[in-house]
């Protein structure tokens, strides 16, 4: 989750309900429907999320998969908030990491680090 939340910039609410369908040849799709502002964009595939999609084989699964399931990979059954958020505070604490480490972490972190390498 916080490698999908990195690459995309999107919310961690927003990423539980896309499914693989919304992921297109160059981009990810947010529908209005799921984002928390309601205006739909497009999300820029970059090289490394698109190694990760192959690596996942995220484009050969049913195209009404949920991009996040319960296990972290594409599947049938949405992966809820608290599902991946309770192994990222496990996580978190098991490497020393600071409290402020958090999903929106990762997502400001996603566009500093673009931010800094297209300058």
């Amino acid at each position: 989750m916080a490698q999908y939340i990195y690459y995309t910039f999107a919310r961690h609410g927003e990423l539980v309900q896309l499914k693989v369908k919304h992921v297109r040849e160059n981009s990810v799709f947010i529908p209005g429907s799921i984002a928390k502002n309601r205006k739909a964009r497009h999300i820029l595939i970059s090289p490394a999320l698109q190694r990760m999609l192959q690596t996942l084989k995220v484009r050969d699964m049913p195209p009404e998969h949920f991009l996040i399931s319960q296990n972290g990979l594409p599947g049938t059954k949405r992966s809820s908030r608290n599902h991946v958020s309770q192994p990222h505070l496990r996580i978190r604490i098991e490497l020393g990491l600071p409290e402020n480490v958090t999903f929106y972490y990762w997502k400001h972190t996603g566009h500093s680090d673009t931010h800094k390498k297209t300058k």
